[in-house]
Formats: C-alpha cells, sequence, structure tokens
C-alpha cells in the first residue's frame, strides 16, 4: 500500500518559501515528502503523490506539471448568476445579455476569486464600462503577476477596492494586518483607538460583505462577535508594511492577543477547551504573528506566555511534530522556559 502524508490543514505550500517562523509543515516533514516522492515515482510504480503547491518550482525531480485555470465559461457564467440572484438582480436585465458577460468572463480569466469581488458591482455599471477600467488595471499588474490568473485577481480586487467609500478603504490596511480573517471582537479591539473607523465598522462591513471580500461566520463567537472570512487574497493586497512596522500598532496587537491567550488559557483548562480550539484554530496565523512580533520587539516574557499556550493548542490538536518544531523555535528566540 502506498504511504501518505496527512496535508496541513492551512492553505499554504506544503514545500514552503523558505519561511523564518514555524511553518504549518516542518523541514523533517518537507524532507519525508520529498523521500516519499522519491520512493513512489522511482520505484517500482506502487502508486502515485499529489502536490498542491503555488510555486512554479516545486523541487521534486521528475515531477509533472497540471495547472489549474478558471472555470468553462458556462461554470463561470452560472456562478456569476447566482453573485447577481443574492444581489437581486437577474440575467434577464437587458443589460447583461450573454454577450455582453462574455467578454467581462474572459477578462476576468473565469476565475471565481475575480467574479466574486466585480460581479456585484454590475448592479449599477454595465460590462462595458467594467471592461474599460479593468482593462486599464490587468495592464497595471503586468509587470508585477507572473501569470495571467494572478493579474485578475489583484485587478478585480483594485477595482473593487476604488469602488469602496473613503472609510471603507481606510480600513483595508488594517484588515491587512491579519491573515486569512479574524474575530470581528479582536480587530474592533485592535481599532479602538481609531474612532472614525471604530464607530463606521458596522456600515463598513456591510459595504465589504456586499462585494464578496469578507463574509461572516457566526457558529463560533467572540464578546458576541463572528469569525470574519476574508476573500484569499484580501490580506495580501491591503497588507500596509509601514503600518506593520508601526511601535504602536505592534504593540496594540500584540496586547489584544495577550487578552485572548488569557481567556483561552483558562478554557484549555476547563470545560470549554474543545471552543477554545476552534477559536485558535481560526486564529492561528494572527496569534503566530503575535508571537513573531514580541520576538522581534524584544518582548520575550509576551512571546513566552502567547507561545506557551500555543504549544498547548499544537499538542491538543495532534500536531506533536509542530509543537515540537515551535517549542525549540521559541526556546532559542526568547531564551525563556516553556513548560
Amino acid at each position: 500500500m502506498p504511504r501518505t502524508i496527512a496535508p496541513t490543514h492551512r492553505p499554504r505550500s506544503p514545500l514552503g518559501r523558505g519561511e523564518t517562523t514555524p511553518a504549518p509543515n516542518t523541514d523533517d516533514e518537507r524532507r519525508r515528502l520529498a523521500d516519499l516522492f522519491h520512493d513512489l515515482t522511482a520505484g517500482p510504480g506502487r502508486g502515485c503523490l499529489l502536490v498542491t503547491c503555488r510555486p512554479g518550482v516545486t523541487g521534486l525531480p521528475g515531477a509533472l506539471r497540471h495547472e489549474l485555470h478558471g472555470l468553462t465559461p458556462p461554470d463561470s457564467l452560472w456562478l456569476l448568476h447566482r453573485i447577481l440572484e443574492r444581489d437581486g438582480l437577474s440575467l434577464d436585465d437587458p443589460r447583461l445579455t450573454k454577450e455582453q458577460l462574455d467578454p467581462l468572463l474572459r477578462d476576468l480569466a473565469d476565475h471565481p476569486l475575480s467574479l466574486e469581488p466585480v460581479g456585484p458591482h454590475l448592479r449599477r455599471l454595465a460590462p462595458e464600462a467594467i471592461r474599460a477600467d479593468f482593462a486599464k488595471l490587468l495592464d497595471q499588474f503586468q509587470q508585477t503577476a507572473d501569470e495571467a490568473r494572478n493579474r485578475s485577481l489583484l485587478a478585480s480586487l483594485e477595482f473593487s477596492r476604488r469602488h469602496l467609500s473613503p472609510t471603507a478603504r481606510a480600513a483595508l490596511p488594517w484588515l491587512g494586518l491579519f491573515n486569512g480573517g479574524v474575530f470581528e471582537h479582536i480587530l474592533l479591539s485592535v481599532l479602538g483607538p481609531l474612532r472614525d473607523l471604530y464607530s463606521s465598522w458596522d456600515s463598513i462591513r456591510a459595504e465589504l460583505q456586499a462585494i464578496a471580500l469578507l463574509r461572516v461566520e457566526d457558529d463560533i463567537q467572540i464578546g458576541n462577535r463572528p469569525f470574519l472570512r476574508f476573500h484569499p487574497t484580501l490580506a495580501i493586497a491591503s497588507a500596509d508594511g509601514r503600518l506593520e512596522e508601526q511601535p504602536e500598532t505592534r504593540k496594540r496587537f500584540i496586547g489584544v492577543y495577550l487578552a485572548l491567550m488569557q481567556a483561552l488559557d483558562q478554557a484549555l483548562s476547563g470545560a470549554q477547551s474543545r471552543a477554545a480550539l476552534k477559536i485558535l484554530d481560526r486564529e492561528e496565523a494572527n496569534y503566530r504573528t503575535a508571537v513573531r512580533w514580541a520576538v522581534a520587539d524584544h518582548q520575550h516574557r509576551a512571546a513566552a506566555v502567547l507561545g506557551d499556550t500555543f504549544a498547548r493548542y499544537l499538542q491538543r490538536s495532534g500536531r506533536l511534530r509542530q509543537r515540537d518544531a515551535w517549542v525549540q523555535w521559541l526556546r532559542d528566540a526568547v531564551i525563556w522556559p516553556i513548560r
């Protein structure tokens, strides 16, 4: 029977990109992946291995590359129909004939992640007007994105960003501090001192929801606030390195996750341990950022206590190799005893 390596639950390449902090897959696991690939492909043909990988160069000798493309035209038209239907529109609208929409879908590379933020704008813009603006943006990203599919994604996000209100645009860099999503309670805690954004948040959220840049997941809440799931490329497109480097921003971010850690510590030791694990599962990337910033800013005590709780989370989740790698990295980084 061919052996397998269970994929990480995070949407990141198992091969990694040379990260300086522990990745979802450790160096040992990536070596095992390479060994397994060689065993299966160079051996007597006992099976095959599918590796999903964003980088074009995998480092796996003999690997066959199969690039995933956008939807078929009928499928992308069906998805657009569902998006329009959600917003109270229909393909029966004389402005939205197949002949008018097909060129727009081609410009979007039939990519669902491009259709979601652009489609709602058909409520007030004709397809031809969107195409004209979109063509300029595609040219703009010609030099910065390697693949047409990436250009389409970046252009669709920029198109949507330009059509947001000034207040919503001002909020985007703050969303860029978080990876994949964030519990709304945590986001508002970070935004707290920014009175304009804090007081306008409900309208900002509605605006971003309307064009699929975020969606609400309320199956588990913190402070009666849901989890906000971002469009997969929103944080990357919105990130502002200058904001991330501001000491006050980092201090507030770390402080918010220290407060979360205290609540999670109590939950992990009591009857709410399952809920605590679910919360950390969604906040994992952001929590790692808090620890990384604490280490970089020489807040060693904060890094140690944050990291200790995260190590318990990895252990309770059965991710023992990752726990060991995490604890070793943290000990080396802060020279602090971890229980």
